[in-house]
């Protein structure tokens, strides 16, 4: 069916507007006519109502057909299309109408009015046209800067995974978009299912103390029925989820000065496309933190392993190093204290020997450092419940005197800060513990030689219980922090030992703990000890008596050691004291020997020997001669299994020194006198 047209013709002549409105009823399907015969009637008819086609005539009563269509074009935003009618055929005429915005132009002539409904009709279909190529182009223009500015959305979400960066770019771009005055991104904080500003823009900082607490159910219906909360509703009418399927991560809001329902709902629709985009980038940006801190937990544990097993491999190197220089020690010491029981009092060469007897002693306490690094067995036998608390503040008060003060009375700046959290006691010796955090604090301060502060925390986590000093000093290069844990390792020069840091990750070992380190260039470092929470005590043995009084008979000992060099020294020792040695170089030779029947009163054994270890000696003497007392000689801090059978009546470490060495043969004496029991480690 066709379109029907109505059309305001504009004509002062009677007959001709007669005439006029036959033509147009003849026409399929017929035109409808109104007739006004001025400018101001046409004008004023324009405002009340509308019509497909204006057919205006060239003369018109105190006026012009030009002047008032130039009127039509200029108060009539959305004009029909205006077809001049003319007497004249003077072509100056429709140039000028054509110029002034007619759609065409009819010229009166016999037979004009048969062809004027079809021209009509052309102006029409032209000017229908018309208005549809600008409203395609108007759309397409709408769509082009909406694409354009869900690309620059797109362009900024994929240019960072950064959560809050990427609210910041998305509320930006959105409000750019939207041409809004206010685009917010609230955070839900899942703990306690509130709303808070996170990021905005435009106006967004009115927003800053807003708080929004919603229940579950409220979340879950936002989410699932696009039902709006009434708190949201009434902060802006855009307010859009950004979550994925199975995780909340806020709401955009948006809102704009002046508000039509067309813009509205134009608005939400495209913020709710925005808001799907931004879940998935801040989706995309948890699960490569989650990856990240994932794969740097992995390289913490790979750079934990190899420091682990290099450390071990260094300790097992520096557990064989000092028995063999405990054996070397032993034989210079034992030699050196025979010969100064040789010497008359107030010899010259006394002295000489008090400085090299020093420094054997010193050499000696190197090698424990260096045992203490290599021990992996459990701690000390004086563990006890240690409190960390006491520890740093035990800690605190002693530097603070001796180095602290020094510091600052020579002008550089030192504060100690203890920050202490409750938590509870661990097992382990207190002593060690807090040798341990002193010698970190001692690092501490040499590392603030302009000054700093020193902090000595404690606290609990998910691995145990920690105290960590911390310092704001000059920190350590990678390459340094990769090696401090090594033994004989330093950046002190002459003045250090290389032995503080390892001996500290030994301690921690001993105590099941473990060291972390952490520090980087001009930002301090960090020292973490970790012990387990609880930790079950640990069987203790006796400490070596004071010298006993002399007992008068001799004992029959029999010396095994596959040293010769150290079988020798100690049966010069123990012969000056008027006891009678037998000596073996092997376990097999020393049971050969109680074997064929020998009188023996005390084996006094080394534990590393080939073939029959002095641990696997005892085990075959003891069933065998219940009442033999066996003493055993170590260059090892630690013996396995020590405590799984039966045991030696004490145990002396190398170098062992001759008055304690002659004080447990002594003791043991007096114990097969008096049948009481002594246990010398």
């Amino acid at each position: 069916m066709r379109d029907s047209f109505h059309v305001l013709v504009v004509e002062d002549n009677a007959d001709q507007a007669l005439l006029t409105g036959a033509a147009l009823r003849r026409h399929t399907p017929p035109m409808e006519m109104t007739l006004v015969r001025n400018a101001r009637e046409c004008l004023q008819i324009l405002g009340e109502s509308s019509y497909s086609a204006i057919l205006l005539d060239h003369h018109l009563p105190g006026t012009s057909g030009l002047e008032l269509l130039r009127a039509i074009q200029t108060r009539c935003a959305s004009a029909p299309p205006v077809l001049m009618v003319t007497g004249h055929g003077d072509e100056r005429v429709a140039v000028d109408a054509m110029k002034a915005g007619a759609a065409d132009y009819v010229i009166k002539s016999s037979g004009y009015l048969t062809s004027l409904p079809g021209a009509i009709a052309k102006v029409v279909k032209q000017h229908t046209l018309a208005q549809e190529n600008v409203r395609l182009d108007r759309e397409a223009r709408r769509r082009l800067r909406e694409t354009e500015g869900l690309l620059a959305v797109t362009q900024a979400l994929m240019t960072s995974l950064d959560p809050d960066e990427l609210a910041r770019r998305t509320t930006r771009e959105l409000g750019m978009l939207l041409d809004a005055e206010t685009v917010a991104f609230l955070a839900l904080d899942q703990a306690s299912a509130t709303l808070r500003l996170s990021v905005g823009w435009g106006t967004a900082g009115k927003l800053a103390d807003l708080e929004i607490a919603l229940p579950s159910a409220d979340l879950h219906a936002f989410r699932t029925e696009v039902n709006v909360p009434d708190e949201l509703s009434a902060t802006a009418r855009v307010c859009v989820p950004v979550a994925t399927s199975d995780r909340w991560f806020g709401v955009l809001l948006v809102r704009w000065s002046t508000e039509t329902a067309a813009l509205i709902d134009e608005g939400e629709r495209l913020a709710r496309g925005v808001a799907n985009q931004m879940a998935l980038a801040l989706e995309n940006a948890r699960l490569y933190q989650e990856t990240q801190d994932a794969l740097a937990e992995v390289e913490r544990a790979q750079e934990r392993l190899v420091q682990g097993n290099t450390l071990r491999a260094l300790g097992e190197m520096a557990a064989g190093t000092a028995h063999h220089l405990n054996n070397l020690l032993a034989i210079a010491l034992g030699r050196l204290q025979l010969m100064r029981r040789r010497l008359e009092p107030g010899a010259p060469v006394i002295p000489t020997v008090d400085i090299i007897e020093q420094a054997l002693a010193d050499a000696a306490s190197v090698v424990r450092r260096m045992q203490r690094f290599a021990r992996t067995g459990p701690t000390d036998d004086d563990s006890e419940a240690v409190d960390l608390e006491q520890i740093a503040h035990d800690v605190r008060e002693m530097t603070d005197t001796q180095c602290v003060a020094t510091r600052q009375a020579l002008g550089i700046p030192i504060v100690v800060r203890v920050d202490l959290n409750q938590v509870p006691p661990v097992r382990g010796s207190a002593s060690a513990l807090r040798e341990t955090v002193t010698n970190l604090v001692l690092n501490a301060l040499d590392a603030m030689p302009r000054g700093g502060t020193i902090t000595l925390r404690t606290f609990q986590d998910s691995a145990g219980v920690c105290l960590a000093v911390s310092d704001t000093g000059v920190g350590m290069p990678p390459e340094v922090k990769q090696r401090a844990l090594e033994p004989f390792f330093t950046t002190k020069g002459p003045k250090g030992t290389g032995l503080g840091l390892s001996v500290a990750y030994g301690v921690m070992r001993r105590h099941g703990g473990d060291l972390e380190l952490e520090s980087s260039e001009e930002r301090g470092t960090t020292v973490t000890l970790r012990l387990p929470a609880t930790r079950p005590a640990v069987n203790g043995s006796g400490h070596p008596p004071a010298d006993p009084e002399t007992v008068s008979d001799s004992l029959r000992v029999l010396i095994v050691d596959d040293d010769e060099r150290v079988r020798v020294m100690l049966a010069d020792v123990l012969g000056a004291e008027g006891h009678c040695v037998l000596q073996a170089s092997t376990g097999r030779e020393a049971l050969s020997v109680l074997e064929r029947g020998v009188r023996i009163d005390l084996v006094l054994t080394d534990h590393a020997m080939p073939e029959m270890t002095g641990l696997e000696l005892i085990r075959a003497v003891k069933p065998r001669w219940p009442q033999l007392r066996v003493g055993l000689l170590t260059g090892f801090r630690d013996i396995e299994g020590l405590a799984d059978g039966p045991e030696p009546e004490f145990v002396l470490a190398k170098p062992v020194d001759s008055s304690l060495l002659r004080a447990a043969v002594a003791g043991k004496l007096a114990e097969a006198v008096t049948s009481s029991s002594l246990s010398i480690v």
